[in-house]
């Protein structure tokens, strides 16, 4: 134990980068990424291939190549036409448009290997060294023009693609380890899953996801970790989907749930049934206790008072680059991402409170994070 008395630590000299090696410092530090939606993770050139494959015409959401990114003048110019697909600012809403968009693309089991076994090839090149992915099970086709897949076969396709490269990661690690690479060794990533629930689905298919969950866990599936609930904050309300999350807690699964995405407090002598419909879900997703929420922005501050009193505080997930975008926080600064971060409703408070947080990407297909 350190006391008052003790002299001043020496502490060793200031490291100083420029930005390209900061950039290359902060890729091999190792990470954990706790909240990735499987779906969001795909790749630009991977979705225009399967929409040409599949003969999908895209959305003008997935084409609008306006300016409005969060990266300086001379980046932008260096651009492709491609490239710039899924920098713009986004609103919440037209996040879950573009999703659908995305479900349009990946429907078979080929497609759905394909991004998932892409998202853990991209995030072990940023260095995750444990990755939690989330997904909602789907009904796809076994193959184009195919049989229909059962969603046990959607999730067990996803956990053969995380075994399988979680074995590879291993072999590529003793590899590097014996050969005395330079520059260091990058840890090897374990990815696991959690089966997510769509807000828009109804209660009865809420229980089926549920009962998938603990059913793979008892069977002693490792890569399965835990239920999230996500989607259109203003679909279904948390009381409906509750007994479906009451019935994982009680099998000993983790639960993660998103809330805070839409207002929940009124401005002066504003009155919204939107806003009375966010306060009382945060009220009922709080009495509930998950083990962590997502994102988690637009809390009242009695609301994280509330959170602040909790024995056991419940840790959030934040997206940083996700809520600069959905929240469209960066509109005057030119898209700046640093000016949006500093605008940003609740991140400031957390790290100056060390309230738990973890950083996460969200949607790395659809925010380029």
């Amino acid at each position: 134990m350190i006391s008052k008395n003790d002299p001043p630590a020496i502490l060793p000299k200031q490291r100083e980068f420029t930005p390209e090696s900061l950039k290359a410092y902060l890729r091999q530090l190792p990470k954990i990424e706790l909240h990735a939606h499987l779906n969001g993770c795909i790749r630009e050139s991977t979705l225009l291939q399967l929409a040409t494959q599949r003969n999908v015409t895209l959305s003008s959401l997935l084409h609008d190549l306006q300016e409005e990114t969060h990266f300086s003048g001379e980046e932008k110019c260096s651009e492709s036409a491609e490239d710039k697909i899924n920098k713009k600012r986004r609103s919440l809403l037209e996040c879950f448009d573009i999703f659908v968009e995305i479900g349009k693309c990946v429907t078979d089991l080929e497609a759905l290997r394909r991004i998932a076994e892409e998202a853990l090839e991209d995030f072990a090149k940023e260095g995750v060294a444990y990755l939690e992915l989330r997904s909602t099970p789907k009904i796809l086709l076994n193959v184009m023009g195919g049989r229909e897949c059962t969603k046990r076969e959607y999730v067990e396709t996803v956990l053969n693609v995380m075994q399988k490269f979680e074995e590879k990661e291993l072999k590529r690690y003793e590899r590097d380890v014996n050969a005395g690479k330079e520059g260091g060794v990058r840890l090897p990533m374990k990815s696991r899953y959690i089966v997510s629930i769509n807000r828009a689905d109804s209660v009865e298919v809420a229980m089926e996801h549920a009962k998938l969950a603990i059913e793979l866990v008892d069977e002693g599936n490792k890569y399965v970790v835990g239920l999230d609930l996500s989607g259109n904050p203003l679909s279904n309300t948390f009381k409906d989907l509750e007994p479906s999350f009451a019935l994982a807690k009680n099998a000993g699964l983790k639960t993660s749930i998103h809330c805070g995405e839409i207002p929940c407090q009124a401005t002066l002598g504003e009155k919204s049934t939107t806003v009375e419909f966010g306060h009382q879900e945060i009220t009922d997703i709080l009495a509930f206790q998950p083990d962590r929420l997502g994102h988690a922005l637009l809390l009242t501050d009695a609301m994280f008072e509330e959170l602040e009193r909790l024995p056991n505080k419940i840790p959030i997930e934040c997206c940083p680059t996700s809520n600069v975008m959905t929240l469209e926080l960066a509109t005057h600064y030119e898209g700046d991402l640093v000016h949006g971060l500093r605008r940003h409703p609740r991140l400031g408070t957390w790290l100056d409170g060390d309230y738990p947080i973890s950083i996460s990407t969200d949607d790395p297909g659809i925010f380029n994070t």
